[in-house]
């Protein structure tokens, strides 16, 4: 499936992601790694609700049988979930999968197996949100995996309406985001800014 979002939201609930699109967020992962699944369940309910209203599609992380049971999207993957070429064939060919690298290796590898739509590296920036051991990879890095790669490549991890210029120096076009949308302030706000910046670029 050809992935054409370039801003997205990670979000664990349903809270901001409505002005968040507003804002100019055109994805939107559901991302709860630790509730259980009847309170998973209700998120990804409420957040549904919201990207069904507004035509944008929702990705479910970890979780391809909720996004079957949901008619989400797509599914979004990490190093140590289901292998891609599973849910591949669980998902078929028309739903979106992506998948979570954190070295070029790691994104080269992904990319000649030639399954998923969109591959993410990061952290590109030190991030509070997400408890990982990954040390910031650094725009070098980044700028090296844009120019290796040619899967869609989707930067993440401390990026921000204050940091975004620089990133896009890299050549990458498309960022997944949480605080920097949702951290503080106004996310439809926090989203307009990080929108104009990619459109600056992507229009060139």
């Amino acid at each position: 499936m050809r992935f054409d979002a370039s801003l997205y939201l990670l979000a664990a609930g349903p809270e901001g992601v409505r002005e968040a699109i507003e804002g100019g967020v055109d994805i939107v992962q559901l991302r709860d790694k630790d509730s259980p699944d009847r309170v998973l369940i209700e998120r990804i309910e409420a957040v549904k609700a919201i990207s069904d209203a507004a035509g944008v599609p929702l990705i479910i992380n970890d979780r391809p049988d909720l996004c079957l049971r949901f008619d989400a999207a797509g599914v979004h993957l990490g190093q140590e979930d289901m292998s891609v070429a599973e849910a591949r064939e669980l998902l078929g060919p028309e739903r979106v999968i992506g998948i979570s690298t954190h070295s070029l290796e790691m994104a080269l590898q992904a990319d000649e197996a030639g399954v998923v739509d969109y591959i993410a590296i990061g952290p590109v920036y030190h991030t509070p949100s997400k408890d990982t051991p990954v040390q910031p990879l650094g725009l070098e890095l980044l700028r090296e995996v844009v120019a290796s790669v040619g899967t869609p490549i989707v930067a993440i991890g401390g990026i921000t309406g204050d940091n975004i210029e620089e990133v896009l120096s890299t050549g990458v076009r498309r960022v997944a985001v949480i605080g920097g949308i949702l951290g503080g302030g106004d996310p439809g706000a926090n989203a307009r800014r990080l929108r104009g910046s990619l459109d600056r670029a992507i229009l060139g």
